[in-house]
């Protein structure tokens, strides 16, 4: 009986053991995944224009896709504080091809009325 136990133990110690079949890990291999912002200003845009009663201008700005799919963005032009007579012209919507790029127009206009005064020009491409 005694010789039987002593096989049982040995039995379950050679399963449990090292020595047994078991998997481990050859190989590993980790990395940073980043996950990035696809449009981008071709060239920074200058925003800053003078402007006199009766005159307009364009202000063209060039976006860029880093991503192979086409994005749609819409686009937000603000002026604060606003100046009365000064007019602003520009698409809601912008596509931006993939690995491509889009110009965006914006116009800008002074009634002949237009009160002189500053204002901050801003521009938001939302995706």
């Amino acid at each position: 009986m005694r010789r039987f136990i002593i096989i049982i133990v040995l039995a379950i110690c050679l399963l449990l053991s090292p020595f047994g079949v078991m998997a481990y890990e050859a190989l590993t291999s980790t990395g940073t995944v980043t996950v990035g912002e696809p449009l981008y200003w071709v060239e920074e845009p200058n925003l800053t224009v003078q402007l006199y009663p009766q005159q307009g201008t364009v202000i063209e700005m060039k976006i860029g896709n880093l991503s192979v799919n086409s994005i749609a963005a819409t686009v937000t032009v603000t002026v604060t504080p606003e100046i009365p007579g000064l007019s602003i012209g520009y698409p809601s919507t912008l596509t931006v091809p993939g690995k491509g790029q889009a110009t965006l127009t914006i116009s800008l206009g002074v009634a002949q009325d237009g009160e002189p005064g500053e204002c901050q020009l801003s521009v938001v491409i939302q995706r």
